[in-house]
């Protein structure tokens, strides 16, 4: 096998190590189409788009949600030990 083949494997395993999936990431990035943003890295696209699609882009997330949520995490830190 080539140096250039072995290389290409390793690279290519190595980037399945990193992301655990086959799919490659578009150079462009990925666009929000809520709010026009582009994401050229994988973890801030998750950040804002979430780790699932029934989370939803954090973009589209109203002020009572955030509330909620700050609610729920103050009251999970004052029940933990």
């Amino acid at each position: 096998m080539a140096l250039r083949d072995r290389f290409r494997k390793w690279r290519w395993a190595r980037y399945l190590r990193r992301h655990g999936t086959s799919y490659r990431w578009p150079a462009e990035g990925i666009m929000c189409f809520h709010c026009g943003r582009r994401f050229k890295s994988y973890w801030r696209a998750r950040l804002h788009f979430g780790e699932t699609p029934p989370e939803g882009a954090a973009c589209t997330r109203t002020a009572r949600e955030v509330e909620l949520l700050r609610g729920r995490i103050e009251r999970l830190e004052r029940e933990a030990p």
